[in-house]
């Protein structure tokens, strides 16, 4: 027998534990169809989505094409097409890089001033070029 109750409650709370844990797996299994739809169908009033990637070089590194790959593959994949993709970079080598993208390049400006740093500058820059494009409304 167990002689320390708090290892006697840490075992009665374990094995009551083990039954639920059980149950939720089985409804995972049984209902994780319901959760992932094959057909779905678009609503006429999706709003459109920006989708930012901020990065120092999509030049130097290849995981800003692999995302924009991602994000153009899952809005084909559910027939979504009010997106845009917005690549706000440092690197002025990635307008030729992302040239061939589904993508808007935004270069930072080097005389553009703020207190952030490397990537926090981008973001920076982001949002006041969105501001100054007047793209920061609900819609």
């Amino acid at each position: 027998m167990i002689n320390n109750p708090a290892l006697l409650i840490a075992t009665i709370l374990w094995v009551f534990f083990i039954p639920r844990a059980i149950v939720l797996f089985y409804r995972f299994i049984k209902n994780n169809k319901r959760f992932i739809e094959k057909d779905l169908i678009r609503i006429p009033n999706d709003p459109k989505i920006i989708f930012q990637i901020t990065t120092r070089s999509a030049t130097k590194t290849s995981v800003v094409k692999r995302g924009i790959d991602s994000v153009i593959s899952s809005c084909n994949k559910i027939k979504y097409s009010k997106y845009e993709i917005s690549v706000i970079t440092e690197d002025y080598n990635d307008i030729i890089t992302l040239n061939s993208s589904m993508c808007k390049v935004v270069c930072v400006s080097k005389k553009f001033k703020t207190n952030a740093i490397k990537k926090g500058r981008a973001l920076q820059y982001a949002v006041e070029y969105r501001r100054k494009e007047n793209q920061h409304s609900s819609d």
